[in-house]
C-alpha cells in the first residue's frame, strides 16, 4: 500500500539553466576570496588571536584570557586546535577563507531568497566587510 499521493511523490528537478547563476556567483566568490588570501597582510588583532591560541592551553584560554577579548572565543579555540595539529600562521587566513566560502555557499544554495538576492548577498558590504572579514582580515569575531 502506497501512502504517498502522486503529488507527494513528485520530485522537483532543478533545470541546469537555474543552476548556472549560483555556480557563477560561487566561482566569483571563490576567486575573490583566493585573491584576498594571497595578498592579505596580517593585522594586530589577528596576531593577538593567534598568540592567545598558540601560547595558552584551552583551560587557561577559556578561564583566564578570553574575557579580555570581548568575543566568545570560538575563533581562538578553533585556532588552538589547528595550531596543535601543526597549522602555520599563514594557514589562519586559509581556514578563515574556507569558512567564508562555505558560508557564501550556504547562502547561494540554501537560502530561501530569490536567486538574484542569493547571488548578490555574499558580495554586499555587510556580509563581505563586517561578517566575512575572514578572507580579508581573519578577525576573531566568529
Amino acid at each position: 500500500m502506497d501512502l504517498l499521493t502522486a503529488e507527494e511523490r513528485r520530485v522537483e528537478v532543478v533545470p541546469a539553466v537555474r543552476r548556472w547563476p549560483a555556480l557563477a556567483a560561487s566561482a566569483i566568490y571563490v576567486s575573490v576570496a583566493a585573491a584576498a588570501i594571497a595578498h592579505h597582510e596580517p593585522w594586530a588583532d589577528e596576531a593577538q588571536s593567534w598568540l592567545l591560541a598558540r601560547d595558552a592551553g584551552l583551560v587557561e584560554l577559556w578561564t583566564r584570557l578570553l574575557h579580555y577579548e570581548g568575543t566568545t572565543g570560538l575563533w581562538q579555540t578553533l585556532l588552538h586546535l589547528l595550531i596543535r595539529a601543526g597549522m602555520p600562521y599563514a594557514g589562519m587566513n586559509v581556514v578563515a577563507g574556507v569558512l567564508g566560502v562555505a558560508a557564501s555557499g550556504l547562502i547561494l544554495w540554501r537560502a530561501p531568497f530569490p536567486l538574484v538576492i542569493r547571488a548578490a548577498l555574499p558580495f554586499t558590504y555587510y556580509l563581505r566587510s563586517e561578517e566575512h572579514t575572514s578572507e580579508l582580515q581573519s578577525r576573531q569575531y566568529l
